[in-house]
């Protein structure tokens, strides 16, 4: 039988083109420039001194190669190294969305009770003025022995 995360990886692979599209509707701010993560086989190596991700395009390839829903399908089908992040801001400073992430570092004084209150209140406040907002809590780590 196989495993949590390969079962929920060929999910996301299946709905891979309708995900990009929503994606490309919903979340890109811009398509000139995006993150790129390197393949696993290039992480890490002599030659790119501990660089996993960069901005793309390269400098010299900027106005010449954009990102495009084939890459965003690319994406969410978990190809290695065709993992992408999107900016969170288009390049005339507007957006299609927001994110808040409210950690707790072990160093600060912030408790899990007094992160998820002030989580609660920022939804709250976001559905008052009309937004949908998805609270979700990435402390739980998915254990693929599932």
């Amino acid at each position: 039988m196989s495993g949590y995360l390969e079962v929920i990886g060929r999910e996301w692979a299946d709905r891979s083109k309708g995900l990009a599209e929503w994606a490309f509707a919903h979340l890109v701010n811009r398509t000139d420039v995006w993150g790129s993560y390197l393949s696993q086989r290039r992480r890490n190596t002599d030659d790119d001194k501990g660089m996993r991700f960069f901005t793309a395009p390269f400098p010299k390839a900027r106005g010449k190669g954009f990102l495009t829903s084939t890459m965003l399908v690319r994406h969410f089908c978990g190809m290695d190294g065709a993992t992408i992040s999107l900016h969170s801001t288009s390049a005339d400073k507007t957006s299609k969305w927001l994110a808040i992430d409210i950690d707790r570092h072990e160093q600060e004084s912030a408790t899990i009770e007094g992160n998820l209150a002030v989580a609660l209140r920022w939804h709250d406040w976001l559905v008052s003025v009309g937004f949908d907002p998805l609270l979700m809590d990435s402390t739980e780590m998915v254990d693929s022995t599932y």
